[in-house]
This record gives structure tokens, C-alpha cells and sequence, in this order.
């Protein structure tokens, strides 16, 4: 299995993978409960899948990494020697070394993990950078730097996995007041787009520049807390994850468009969906925070449906935070309150990335940094 050494969005090469699988002569889901023992609140925050195969969850509160394994299930690597306060990351990032890089929430350290020996390390950033709530997710550019969302953070976080160093760069000129953005996606056009959380405009950083603008959305949605995380769908267009917004946000960076697709019809409840996930079969599927149901939308027609899950977790709030495509073609959604781990799969999903035999194809597209991350 191969990290991809080019990031370079391709879209015949997207294609191939997110093309919905034809043959199927009728629709069936797969939802599952997969038990963990962890049975403390406010887990994990985001996940990020390894060239081993597994999937690696952000510690929040949580004195370890939750480890699954689709083939054999779940265990975790305790780090409490390392690290144990609460609030301590939230996401991760894949970076070109093979470590997987944890994103500083109230820790004044980057998280280092590496999936081939299980080893963890922090790496101390307390001389840079020493803010509460600093950073929501982080994308992985085509330059390797691994750049750092800001939150309560008047600074982009770069880090650089080649040397280690860390440094800011600050975008206080143009906003500085809290709860600016939660998470980020690199477009086709090499900028990372920062999704509004409770900022008027969507931040537009370029790495090759390190020049940051922001775009501003007020005439269209003017709400606090909009949204948490987005998605790069197979059009280019970026989809941004409703969390108290009763819409998706939807981004073409092409042309800088903003719009919102209603989905006030399905759904109202507050702190509905903590990120998304693109699946083999184009939709995007949110995942469900405070919502009783995982957000559906197929980015190809516009359309919006809501999957109910109340049967399974009562009045559970704060259930997942972020997910994860499976090499098995499942989204995992990663516990938050939750004491189990939530796949689903629909009829239209491959089954699995592989070809006759059972071969596995090549992981790039399930690695891209465009994809990969929180």
C-alpha cells in the first residue's frame, strides 16, 4: 500500500472511485453498533485513516487514541504518561512521512503518531503559540505543510513535518474575534477554504503565497455557529456540514459563489452534525451530533434526506464528532458521548476498494490530503 506523492486533484481519478457502483437492482443500508470500551464523555474529535488500514481517533478528553481495525475491531493506545488534561486536540492530519499529526485544541503541543509503531510523542509549541481553543482541524497542502484552522487563534498554525518546525502566520488584520472556523479543505486550485463557524466569510488561505482574505457570506447567512467541517464533493464545489444552521453551505471555488441549499424541512435541531464524509457513491453523509438522524446529500442532484437512527441511541446528544470512509467502503463515525462506534454503508457504496481476487487497488484516493483529514 502506497502514500500518494502528488496531490494534485484529479478529477478522472476522483471519478473512479465516487462513481456510484451500477448493477444493483435495489437499495438496502447497513447500519451498525460497534461497541468500545470507553465509557467516558467527550472522547474522541475527528479521525484519520492510516496506510495500515486502520483508523486513528483524536483524543479530546479522552488518555488515549481509539485504534480500529475494520478486520478485527477496536483497542487504544493509552498516551496518559504523555498527555492527560481535557480538550487536548481536536482532529488530525495524514502527513507524507506516514504519521498521522494531532491538532492542538487547549494543548500548547502537535500530537506525533505514528501507525507503525504505535509510538506517540508531542511536539511543544508553548513558545509560538499558548491560546485556549487555538485550532479546529487542519489540511494537509501540496507544499507538505500540514496549516492549522484557527478557532480562538488570531494565527493559520503551519507546521512543517520534514523539520518540525511550527510557526503562525497571523491573519489578525483581517478577523480576530472568537469561534472564527471549524475545519478546512483544500481545493482543486490549491487554497484552503476555512469553513464559518461563527465568522462572516469564508477564509481563503494560499500556501503558496501564505496571502489570507476572507469571502465574505453575510448577505447570504448571517447566523453564530453555522457550520462544522466541510466536504470536496466530485463537482469541485465545497459542502459545509450544518451545525446550527438549518442549511448546507455550498462553495464553488471556482468562481467564489456562495449559496445554501435548505434543509429546514428535514430537520431544526440545534448542533445538528459535527462533519461529513464523501462515500464511494458521491453523497456526502453528515454525522450526526445532537441530530437523530445522519444528513444525506447527494451533491450531483441537490438533494438532502435525513437517515433516522432515534432507535438507537434514545435521546443521546453529542453523540459522534467527525467521520471516516473505511477501506471497506464503510462511513465510521467516531464516538464522541457515544459508547460505540456507527458504520454505515449503502447498496449503492462499493463493498470494498478492491478489484478481481480481491486485489486492494491503490489507497490514494481514500489518503488524499483533499479527503483524509478533520
Amino acid at each position: 500500500m502506497q502514500f500518494p506523492t502528488s496531490y494534485t486533484y484529479e478529477a478522472a481519478s476522483a471519478a473512479r472511485i465516487l462513481t456510484p457502483v451500477a448493477g444493483y437492482s435495489s437499495v438496502w443500508r447497513t447500519l451498525a453498533n460497534l461497541d468500545i470500551p470507553q465509557t467516558s464523555s467527550n472522547k474522541y474529535l475527528g479521525g484519520v485513516l492510516a496506510p495500515n488500514g486502520h483508523i486513528y481517533m483524536v483524543p479530546y478528553n479522552a488518555d488515549n487514541i481509539g485504534d480500529f481495525d475494520p478486520s478485527t475491531g477496536f483497542s487504544n493506545i493509552d498516551i496518559s504518561g504523555v498527555i492527560s488534561y481535557d480538550g487536548k486536540y481536536r482532529g488530525g492530519v495524514l502527513a507524507p512521512n506516514g504519521h498521522i499529526y494531532i491538532v492542538p485544541c487547549n494543548a500548547d503541543n502537535i500530537g506525533d503518531f505514528d501507525p507503525s509503531t504505535g509510538a506517540f510523542s508531542v511536539i511543544d509549541i508553548s513558545s509560538v503559540i499558548t491560546h485556549s481553543y487555538k485550532y479546529i482541524g487542519g489540511v494537509l497542502a501540496p507544499n507538505s505543510h500540514i496549516y492549522m484552522v484557527p478557532s480562538n487563534a488570531n494565527s493559520i498554525g503551519d507546521f512543517d513535518p520534514s523539520t518540525g518546525a511550527f510557526s503562525v502566520i497571523d491573519i489578525s488584520s483581517v478577523i480576530s474575534h472568537i469561534d472564527k472556523y471549524a475545519g478546512g479543505v483544500l481545493a482543486p486550485n490549491g487554497h484552503i477554504y476555512m469553513v464559518p463557524h461563527d465568522a462572516s466569510g469564508i477564509g481563503d488561505f494560499d500556501p503558496v503565497t501564505a496571502a489570507f482574505s476572507a469571502i465574505d457570506i453575510s448577505g447570504v447567512i448571517s447566523h453564530v455557529n453555522k457550520y462544522y467541517g466541510g466536504v470536496l464533493a466530485p463537482n469541485g464545489h465545497i459542502y459545509m456540514i450544518p451545525w446550527d444552521v438549518h442549511s448546507i453551505g455550498d462553495f464553488d471555488p471556482s468562481s467564489g459563489a456562495f449559496s445554501i441549499i435548505d434543509i429546514s424541512s428535514f430537520i431544526t435541531h440545534n448542533y445538528k452534525y459535527l462533519g461529513g464524509v464523501l462515500a464511494t457513491n458521491g453523497h456526502i453523509y453528515m454525522i450526526p451530533y445532537h441530530a437523530h438522524s445522519i444528513g444525506d446529500f447527494d451533491p450531483s442532484t441537490g438533494v438532502f434526506s435525513a437517515i433516522d437512527i432515534s432507535d438507537r441511541f434514545n435521546s443521546h446528544e453529542g453523540k459522534y464528532a467527525g467521520g471516516v470512509l473505511g477501506p471497506d467502503g464503510y462511513v465510521y463515525m467516531v464516538p464522541h458521548i457515544a459508547n460505540s462506534l456507527f458504520r454505515m454503508r449503502d447498496s449503492n457504496q462499493e463493498a470494498a476498494y478492491t478489484v478481481a481476487g480481491g486485489v486492494p487497488v491503490t489507497w490514494g484516493p481514500l489518503l488524499s490530503p483533499h479527503f483524509n483529514k478533520f
